[in-house]
């Protein structure tokens, strides 16, 4: 009875709902657009059919005439509404009808395809997002038509934005670039805030690029861009038109600019590049000590980022470590005098900085017995009271012997430039000493001793390098590093990949660290100022002084960043219109392939980095 019962339910509930659907999905005279959708094999319609049939086996042993119907109704009904009935999206003047229902228009927040494809639907009020694969080219036609027409969730204006990076990417010349700014609690407290013009804030780093967490935009003046789009609609008359101003600026997302042609290398001819430029342009205010990292190889990346979209873990997750799928060697520049670590130091000098101070005695000796990879990856096994037992004495040393200098220089306007001499305490000589970057990191990270970092041992293994002003450091996959202060330019494949160890309040992958670290022994290699040939894949690098009247040919596309002085660029545009744009000191610009550049009216310093 039970079982009757049950089927009864079913089958009303499928002919309602079957009657429902093709209400909805029916095409009328009124229907604005019509988007047909893959059909899916859905493994739980199977499943529930097989049921069904298993019903009518049962049944047909009891010769039981009416529930064998019933479940072969239910067959019928299902499969019709699974695979018979339209499978499409109907959309009309006021709203949207789906297999879920009716939407009005109103209600509907976006209306856009996904990178997958998909059409996304966003309804206002609700966290899900429904998704829907269009079935042929038409169905793409038909959901722009209904994004540009009808400007459902908005639409129309990201429609636009698509459209005038479509047609600019037929664009030639150098064009400002703008920056993306980030907000780490190790940033400086106002220099690159004063670069920008914005009121005093805390700001690490400005990011010149297309990763998708900070996209730049290029400024292209209106006159050219109205050239561009009269061309475009010579060509694709079937187009609607956008409407330009010719003494507006226009601003294009550069990785929309790329994905639709703009090409990167001299010569291109597949020129469309859905990864957008393959390097990131960073500048760099470094006030307190990064973390201690490094970064993963191509595979490692790639294996690590399908392994966290497999997890689910969200792109903007705190414990996700893999942010992309690509490796990031990375190329730092100082700007001003710069501290970091880099690499391990050889095992005999590990010890020699361990000499004569007794609080250590112990992680000498625990050095000492080992090997030093070995050494430093058990002293990551140990707990927070045995780093007390090896580190707490000689930090309660060190940061009364520094403290007078570091409260001056935490409280100073800005830490970088600070020189003076504090109670005899040269910053100079203590930038050089592991000793005071010890109680520096201690401090500024306000550790207690019951609580201390594991990644404070670095100072002593690693290598502590000071660059100057133009030099240069490169750091390849695997190798352990960590700026400590100073300011730079920051060149890498386009990435945003790290891997920490220590020293900072960010997800920390003890595991994953101690299974990528190089522990091998390396000396620092640094690039001396203008000696800058990279074993880069993704870029080359070079530090330009124009003067007046110079001539300037770009071969692959690039970016610029003018670190002193001011002037114009002349060059000839796609249309061989003469075109002028100023360039000045802290400000970036992109610059496309193949194009002869003349400077004018003064003299500038350019970092250009290009793509290989």
């Amino acid at each position: 009875m039970i079982t009757k019962i049950l089927l009864i339910i079913i089958v009303v509930g499928a002919i309602l709902l079957d009657y429902r659907t093709n209400k909805y999905l029916k095409v009328t005279e009124q229907a604005r657009a019509v988007i047909n959708l893959k059909r899916k094999l859905r493994p739980f319609t199977l499943v529930f059919i097989a049921l069904m049939i298993f019903t009518i086996y049962k049944a047909h042993g009891t010769y039981d005439m009416f529930t064998q119907t019933l479940a072969f109704i239910t067959i019928l009904l299902v499969t019709k509404i699974s695979y018979l009935n339209p499978k499409r999206i109907v959309v009309n003047q006021d709203k949207v009808a789906t297999e879920f229902g009716e939407i009005p228009i109103e209600a509907i927040s976006m209306f856009t395809l996904d990178q997958d494809s998909n059409l996304v639907i966003q309804i206002n009020g609700l966290q899900r997002s429904f998704k829907f694969k269009p079935k042929k080219q038409e169905d793409y036609d038909a959901i722009l038509y209904c994004a540009e027409k009808l400007n459902i969730g908005n639409a129309r204006e990201v429609v636009q934005k698509h459209r005038l990076a479509q047609i600019a990417a037929k664009a030639k010349g150098v064009f400002p670039l703008s920056g993306t700014v980030k907000d780490y609690d190790w940033g400086g407290q106002s220099y690159l805030a004063h670069l920008l013009n914005l009121p005093k804030q805390q700001i690490a780093e400005i990011w010149y690029g297309t990763h998708p967490s900070g996209q730049s935009a290029i400024t292209i003046k209106g006159f050219q861009v109205k050239e561009l789009t009269d061309r475009f609609y010579k060509e694709h008359p079937e187009q609607d038109p956008i409407e330009v101003d010719a003494t507006q600026d226009y601003n294009v997302l550069l990785n929309y600019n790329i994905a639709y042609g703009q090409p990167l290398r001299a010569q291109e001819t597949d020129n469309t590049r859905k990864e957008g430029l393959p390097f990131l342009f960073k500048i760099l205010d470094v006030a307190r000590p990064l973390s201690i990292q490094i970064h993963p190889d191509k595979e490692t990346a790639e294996k690590g980022f399908a392994s966290e979209e497999k997890l689910g873990i969200s792109l903007t997750s705190s414990t996700r470590t893999f942010k992309d799928e690509n490796h990031k060697p990375e190329f730092g520049m100082a700007l001003t005098d710069m501290y970091l670590l880099h690499g391990f130091d050889s095992k005999e000098n590990v010890l020699k900085k361990l000499e004569g101070k007794p609080a250590l005695a112990q992680l000498k000796e625990f050095i000492q017995e080992r090997d030093l990879a070995q050494a430093y990856k058990e002293l990551f096994t140990k707990s927070k009271a045995e780093l007390k037992e090896l580190l707490a004495a000689h930090i309660e040393t060190v940061v009364n012997l520094y403290d007078p200098l570091i409260e001056r220089q935490l409280s100073a306007e800005d830490i970088t430039t600070y020189n003076q001499t504090h109670d005899g305490l040269s910053v100079e000589q203590a930038n050089l000493d592991p000793d005071y970057w010890l109680a520096f990191t201690y401090k500024s990270l306000c550790m207690e001793p019951d609580n201390l970092d594991v990644g404070l041992i670095s100072f002593y293994i690693f290598n502590l390098v000071k660059l100057e002003a133009n030099q240069g450091i490169y750091q390849d996959a695997g190798v352990p590093h960590a700026y400590l202060r100073g300011r730079l330019v920051e060149v890498m494949a386009n990435s945003d990949n790290v891997v920490r160890g220590g020293l900072t309040t960010k997800h920390i992958n003890t595991e994953l660290y101690l299974r990528l670290v190089d522990t091998t022994t390396v000396i620092p290699k640094i690039y001396q100022a203008g000696e800058y040939d990279l074993p880069s894949q993704e870029f080359t690098y070079k530090v330009v002084d124009l003067k007046d009247n110079d001539n300037f040919k770009t071969e692959n596309a690039s970016v610029w960043y003018v670190l002193e002085g001011q002037g114009q660029v002349e060059y000839f545009d796609q249309a061989r219109i003469p075109q002028r744009v100023e360039i000045t000191a802290n400000h970036a610009y992109f610059a496309s392939v193949d194009c002869m550049i003349t400077f004018k009216g003064g003299n500038a310093k350019v970092v250009i980095a290009t793509v290989k």
